[in-house]
This record gives C-alpha cells, structure tokens and sequence, in this order.
C-alpha cells in the first residue's frame, strides 16, 4: 500500500511503493542530520529508486561536510526549504536526485512516523537521550545490503 507525503507548503511530494519501507528505518544521529532537523537527529529510510515517486522540483546542495566523510546531496523545497531526500553524490546530476540508486527519504515528510528499528551514530547521541528500546544500535553509517 503505497505512503505519500509532502513539504510543509507541498511542492514537492514523495510517494513511497513499497510496503517493506518500515524495515530498514533508521533514527540518524549525525550532526548533519541534527544541524538540518533542528532537533537530536532525524527519521531517515534508504529506498530503491524505482519505489519513489516525487512530484515537484527540489533544489540541491552538495555537503561536503559530512559525519561519514562522503559528499551527500541535499534534496529540499524551494518554497519552504524542507528537506526532502539524500542522495550519495556519486551519480547524482544537478537537476534530478533519483540518479542515485540509493534515495534516503526524510520521514518528516509523512503523517505517520514509525518507531525505528535502527539507531545510527549512536556516540552522537546526547546524554539525555535514551536508547530506542528493541532497535538495533549502529555507531556509524548503516548501509543497507545491495547498496
């Protein structure tokens, strides 16, 4: 059963075709992902290409700053500057992010957030956070098999 969600002012859309996108989700810790969400991390699932679909025209910015050391670009609304999506800058081209076949769809785009079954950068975590009961503990970068 397909998932869809959006930008806080809806020009972009994401569409999610795949019913095991709950499987590999994952709480990111990294200082990028706190930087960007403004909180203590992120929700954040890798996805095949082919089961996205996204509506509108994001615009990229290529960090080179990262925890992991590799360049990610940086998917997000020109209206109202929500990210939307990672991708591994290997790949990518200036004006699509679905060249990457790999997407890393921002969860704060859906309604409905799962309970992760996985913690990533855990070292980051701050020392008032507690661990996700039942979710697997990563200290670094997940990558899922296939990738």
């Amino acid at each position: 059963m397909p998932i869809q969600g959006r930008c806080n002012c809806g020009a972009i859309s994401i569409t999610i075709n795949n019913d095991d996108v709950f499987k590999n989700n994952t709480f990111c810790h990294c200082l990028s992902c706190r930087k960007q969400s403004g909180g203590a991390g992120t929700i954040v699932v890798p996805l095949e290409d082919e089961d996205i679909v996204m509506k509108g025209e994001p615009k990229v910015w290529v960090d080179d700053d990262t925890t992991t050391g590799f360049p990610m670009g940086r998917w997000y609304s020109g209206g109202c500057g929500w990210y939307v999506t990672l991708s591994l800058k290997c790949g990518m081209t200036e004006s699509s992010p679905s060249s990457s076949p790999v997407m890393i769809i921002k969860m704060g785009l859906f309604e409905v957030l799962p309970k992760p079954s996985m913690g990533q950068f855990v070292k980051r975590r701050q020392d008032w956070e507690t661990e996700l009961s039942g979710a697997e503990q990563v200290d670094g970068l997940f990558v899922p098999e296939g990738a």
